[in-house]
């Protein structure tokens, strides 16, 4: 679209079609500047960085795994065991959004130390 369409539409008396070009004509600039500035806060904001994507790395160490099960699995019995110490029964204990997500974790990494490591 461009703007001599729309004169060429107001000269022939179209004004409708004329109305609907012109609309057409303001949001795509509109579009436009948005999409620069967007660019603009985007540069500023991240200093001009641009993160890229990184491969995901499906090696690690046996040991790696571990240590990680062993570590998230004694950080959760120590909050629960916290928990009994404060005379909590632990029957009203609840397991945080971010402790739910590390159980999910040390079940796949042990999953992981089974099948991957006992052949």
């Amino acid at each position: 679209m461009s703007t001599s369409i729309f004169i060429e539409q107001l000269a022939a008396g179209h004004a409708a079609d004329a109305k609907e070009t012109l609309s057409n004509l303001l949001s795509a600039r509109a579009f436009e500047a948005l999409d620069a500035r967007k660019q603009e806060l985007g540069a500023t904001l991240f200093g001009g960085q641009v993160e890229e994507e990184v491969e995901e790395l499906e090696e690690i160490s046996r040991d790696t795994v571990k240590n990680y099960v062993n570590k998230a699995q004694n950080q959760i019995d120590d909050r629960r065991n916290k928990y009994d110490e404060l005379g909590y029964g632990t029957q009203d204990y609840e397991r945080t959004p971010k402790e739910v997500n590390r159980i999910k974790n040390i079940k796949k990494g042990q999953n992981r130390l089974d099948k991957e490591y006992t052949k």
